[in-house]
This record gives C-alpha cells, structure tokens and sequence, in this order.
C-alpha cells in the first residue's frame, strides 16, 4: 500500500507541476537547427529581425572602431536568397584617420535569434597586418544599423546608414 501511494503521489506530482509557474522563453534546441550547405552558426534560429533582409539590400556607409581608430565602412549588401545576402565589408581612411589602408572582404548576413549578423568569409583585398572581423548589429531600421564588432581585440562599435537612392 505504502508504494502505491507513493507512486500516486508522485505522478501527481509531474502531472501537475508540483503546482509552481515557471517563467521564461522558449528556445530552440540548437542541436535541431539544420544549416545544410552553409556557412551560418549552428547554435540559434535563423528568423527575420525588426526590418527584414530583403529590406536591407544595397550600400550602406559610415564607420567602425577598431585598434587603428575610427575607420570608414561601407556595407554593401546583396539579394537574400534563402534567409542569408551576401555583404561586401570595404574599409578605408576616414578624414581624421588617413593612414588606413583601403581593403575589403565577402561577409553572409542573415538574422539568427533576431540579430542581424555579418560573418567574415573570404578576403577580395586585404591590406597587411589586417584581419577580417564579424558585426553583430543590435539596433537594425530601415535606414540605419549599429552595433558591436565582434571577434576582434580593441574594435568596439559601428554605424552605417542607408545610402539614399
């Protein structure tokens, strides 16, 4: 008898929650996220942000800081095709920084968990002694986006905005 109730009582007790809310929000299982074929994280889910991707498509210009000091930047971002556009991160001087170097490199941009990310893949002009670096751009609009340089010692921030047509 004294396991039986012992058993009800423990059903009981899964069945309904030991009666306590818990509170939170749902995340995907990272280990269910497929990303055949590409490059993009495993971890997280590739959804759309605040503006979608296919809003995003064209060039984009304003600055970065890294260990070199303020530095432009101009994003140029492609078509979307299948949640992911390609991005070509071009660099160069600024008027209170002339000696950068210019260079330039392909990035995927897609949003994962509703950041917009810029992954670093390949080099098209790489001026010495530079690396590629990622963006991880927190504050997305229709016309300006900003956020941290990731991946890189002393690179803090960037801001770009849409070029007008």
């Amino acid at each position: 008898m004294g396991n039986r109730l012992l058993g009800l009582v423990f059903v009981l007790l899964v069945v309904t929650g030991c009666g306590k809310t818990v509170q939170g929000i749902a995340q995907p299982d990272p280990s269910a996220v497929r990303t055949s074929g590409s490059t993009a994280p495993t971890t997280g889910s590739t959804v759309e942000g605040p503006v979608p991707l296919a809003q995003l498509e064209g060039t984009w210009t304003g600055t970065y800081v890294c260990a070199q000091g303020e530095t432009a930047l101009t994003l140029t971002i492609e078509r979307a095709v299948n949640s992911a556009a390609r991005t070509v991160f071009a660099f160069g001087p600024t008027p209170g920084n002339p000696a950068v170097p210019q260079g330039s490199f392909d990035m995927d941009t897609r949003y994962v968990d509703r950041t917009l990310n810029f992954t670093q893949r390949s080099w098209i002009q790489r001026p010495d002694n530079y690396l590629m670096i990622d963006l991880i751009a927190d504050a997305v609009a229709v016309n300006s986006i900003s956020g941290k340089v990731s991946k890189a010692a002393g690179c803090t921030t960037f801001t770009v905005t849409k070029a007008r047509v």
